[in-house]
């Protein structure tokens, strides 16, 4: 998921929809959704709170149109908050379990089950551009970096994300990971080096090995 920084809070009120979920015990999680925007050639972007009590992060799905951003970023909220009911229920005593995750209380969210999005045109259209320029794909990437060294497994990682691309990679996860080839993946390694080269990332350690090493963003 492309994560960036929020504001004072009050950043929620703009946006163009949003849905509140119960996360047992006691706890309620409120998604944001903002309207799609054009962020490239044939690239938009879709911009997403979500909340907890305790903490609020921003993120960014893309799509090939505004309607397909949206999805994605649907898609996205759907698989974090099943990630946040497996683990409270892992970490929660027997009586606490019981439908950890609702919405208006039902446990059908309302939301597209994860895989559904399909964005293999989007993947596609990345990829040939990752060949000449970089073009949209270089967009996403630099969205992903700050001004503070960050692992280029985890940016790459989220560029996947946000692109809807289920990664498992050993070059992502190490042994966790799979050897299978990942074509998208190899375009986003591709394009961070190429924006090293010219200088619109610094870099430390050797790129060939993203989980030990790091890009950031030159300051200005």
């Amino acid at each position: 998921m492309s994560i960036d920084t929020l504001d004072d809070g009050n950043e929620a009120r703009h946006s163009l929809v949003e849905r509140r979920f119960s996360l047992h015990p006691g706890k309620e999680v409120t998604a944001s959704f903002f309207r799609p925007e054009a962020a490239g050639k044939r690239l938009w972007r879709c911009r997403y709170i979500l909340a907890w009590p305790d903490r609020r992060f921003a993120f960014h799905a893309y799509g090939e149109d505004g309607v397909q951003a949206l999805l994605l970023a649907m898609e996205l909220v759907h698989r974090t908050l099943l990630a946040e009911a497996a683990y409270l229920k892992d970490v929660s005593p027997p009586e606490n379990q019981a439908d950890a995750l609702a919405w208006m209380g039902r446990r059908d969210l309302g939301l597209p089950m994860p895989g559904t999005v399909k964005t293999e045109g989007l993947h596609a259209s990345l990829i040939q551009e990752a060949q000449d320029d970089g073009g949209d794909l270089d967009l996403v990437i630099l969205r992903e970096c700050t001004g503070t060294f960050l692992k280029v497994a985890r940016i790459a990682g989220a560029v996947l994300n946000a692109i809807g691309v289920r990664c498992r990679s050993t070059r992502i996860f190490g042994e966790m990971g799979s050897d299978e080839p990942d074509p998208v993946l190899d375009a986003v390694l591709s394009r961070i080096g190429a924006l090293v080269i010219c200088g619109r990332l610094e870099a430390q350690g050797d790129l060939s090995e993203p989980r030990y090493s790091e890009v950031r963003r030159p300051a200005e």
